[in-house]
């Protein structure tokens, strides 16, 4: 099973739509409208992971990032509850860190539910630290957790707009 990650377009909107509604609860699912505005937001990148199987290419994971002067925030990242446990998940996680030690941010950052102690573990276990409690963050009874990964030392800091270039440029190729 090949995994391809790639820069998600207008045609993953139906895609990520039906990702979002398998993946979150409805508390925190993105509706179409908010969606679309990711994929066209200079400030937000959408990325799609597909597998290629006995030569037929679909799409079944997604990671949302906001980008920040210094900061890449991991917004949202699922992978298709079949497909859950075969790696994609941390390979799309490995490559966002990737992407942002070659654009220069200087962390990753996150937040997720306080009681999704799996989630929690995934994060701790490629690297990212809790930096703070979120109290009734996702809702009166859901508090939840920052997490950042910090990334390597760069000698030259990287502007919003020159981040933004490079991982366009890192989608070009």
């Amino acid at each position: 099973m090949k995994i391809t990650i790639r820069k998600s377009g207008s045609s993953d909107l139906d895609f990520l739509e039906e990702l979002e509604k398998k993946c979150f609860p409805a508390f925190q699912q993105n509706n179409r409208r908010a969606i679309r505005y990711s994929l066209s937001s200079p400030f937000q990148n959408v990325l799609v992971a597909e597998i290629t199987k006995n030569k037929i290419t679909r799409p079944v994971a997604s990671a949302t990032l906001f980008l920040y002067p210094k900061t890449l925030r991991l917004f949202s990242i699922a992978v298709l509850p079949e497909f859950q446990r075969t790696g994609i998940g941390k390979q799309l996680l490995d490559h966002i860190i990737n992407l942002g030690n070659t654009c220069k941010f200087e962390r990753v950052s996150l937040e997720l539910r306080k009681s999704d102690e799996k989630l929690t573990r995934f994060y701790k276990n490629a690297g990212f630290i809790v930096t703070e409690e979120l109290p009734q963050y996702y809702s009166k009874n859901e508090d939840g957790l920052r997490m950042v990964l910090k990334l390597e030392e760069h000698q030259d800091k990287q502007s919003i707009s020159n981040s933004y270039n490079c991982i366009l440029v890192c989608y070009s190729c």
